[in-house]
C-alpha cells in the first residue's frame, strides 16, 4: 500500500459523516496507507477540549485516529 499523508482538513472531512466532500475524499484515499504528521495529531486531539466535546464524541475521534499512522519528526520522515 502506498502511504498518503493527510492534512487536518482531509481528516476532518473524513471524520464528519455528513460533510458534503466526504465521498470524494474517501475515493481519493481509498487503497492507501493513511498517515498524518505529529502536528496534525496535535491539532486533532485539541478539538475536543477546545470545542467542549463530551466523552463519547472524544472517544469516537480517538478510535477514528487509530486508522492513521502518525509520522514523527525525524530524518526518515523528512525524506518520505
Amino acid at each position: 500500500m502506498t502511504p498518503l499523508l493527510s492534512d487536518t482538513n482531509i481528516v476532518s472531512i473524513l471524520f464528519r459523516p455528513n460533510h458534503p466532500l466526504q465521498d470524494r475524499c474517501k475515493l481519493l484515499v481509498e487503497g492507501h496507507e493513511l498517515t498524518i504528521s505529529f502536528m496534525t495529531l496535535a491539532e486533532l486531539t485539541l478539538w475536543p477540549r477546545r470545542n467542549g466535546w463530551g466523552p463519547e464524541r472524544t472517544a469516537l475521534l480517538r478510535m477514528f485516529l487509530k486508522g492513521y499512522v502518525t509520522l514523527l519528526p525525524d530524518e526518515q520522515t523528512c525524506e518520505f
